[in-house]
């Protein structure tokens, strides 16, 4: 069993195969994450830019 997976280890064939699926996975789970939590994103960045564009909160020129 040893030498098998020793030889599945040398063999670097389909790893791109691999790799493509790896990226997709990766993809589809930020894609999740930001639907499941899309309301508390928005929110959230809706408050930091009021507060970015809000003239009384900018810093004033010294």
């Amino acid at each position: 069993m040893f030498s098998a997976l020793k030889k599945f280890h040398k063999n670097e064939e389909g790893m791109e195969a691999v790799q493509v699926a790896m990226i997709l996975a990766f993809a589809a789970v930020i894609i999740l994450l930001v639907w499941s939590f899309w309301n508390p994103i928005s929110t959230w960045f809706s408050g930091n830019m009021s507060d970015v564009t809000d003239p009384t909160k900018m810093p004033t020129a010294q």
